[in-house]
């Protein structure tokens, strides 16, 4: 289940950092970034707070929070290639 928060937390406000944080301890916890559809974060002190109960592939491929976070920011796009994100994920109009 997710946070009493979540159900009025807008996904394209959590922050970019956190994302960066979730995603690496997923491939640090899983050896890659294959996120399952139904991952949801564990709300566990390892993980950053405000992702916990979160479901993760949902969010970080979510079209709002990708073009406020992602698109047209190139330093981001190679932070996310270095950590090995799964771009085929994307909807084919959303992929730079």
């Amino acid at each position: 289940l997710q946070p009493s928060w979540w159900n009025s937390c807008d996904v394209s406000n959590l922050p970019y950092d956190s994302a960066i944080r979730v995603l690496v301890k997923y491939h640090e916890t899983y050896g890659d970034l294959v996120i399952p559809r139904r991952f949801i974060v564990p709300a566990t002190s390892e993980w950053p707070t405000e992702w916990h109960g979160v479901k993760l592939a949902r969010h970080v491929y979510n079209r709002k929070w990708w073009t406020k976070h992602i698109a047209k920011k190139s330093d981001r796009v190679a932070q996310l290639n270095k950590i090995g994100f799964v771009w085929e994920r994307m909807q084919p109009e959303w992929n730079l």
